[in-house]
């Protein structure tokens, strides 16, 4: 057993000794009662004045559902507005400030990894 056996006997002399303790110690039970008092107060305080700040704030007006959500959507799909016909084909100066030369910086980073890569594909060729 877990318990020594004169706990039962402790539980119930408890009252008996808080209030000889109690009795012995007046000034001690005082000011537990206004400790306790007064944590019950400041608390009490708290809650009154979280509640009124929660009324002074003004509420978001409500909006309306129509607003929230967008209409249903048409049943035709409108054409296609081009603002200007498309090319047949690009010119060099056309594509110029879309290319960037990848030799510009050295061409033997990029053959290194494209001999690489074809490594690894031909390796899986039996």
């Amino acid at each position: 057993m877990f318990f020594p056996p004169d706990l039962p006997d402790k539980f119930r002399n408890l009252p008996k000794a808080a209030g000889g303790f109690f009795e012995k110690n007046r000034i001690a039970a005082v000011v537990c009662l206004l400790a306790v008092l007064l944590i019950l107060g400041f608390v009490m305080l708290l809650a009154m004045n979280n509640n009124s700040e929660r009324e002074a704030v003004p509420r978001a007006p409500l909006i309306p559902p129509e607003e929230l959500f967008l209409g249903e959507e048409p049943d035709f799909i409108p054409p296609v507005i081009l603002e200007r016909e498309p090319r047949r084909a690009w010119t060099g100066e056309d594509a110029a400030p879309f290319w960037r030369d990848p030799l510009k910086r050295g061409e033997e980073p990029w053959r290194e990894r494209i001999e690489s890569a074809v490594d690894e594909l031909l390796e899986g060729v039996p």
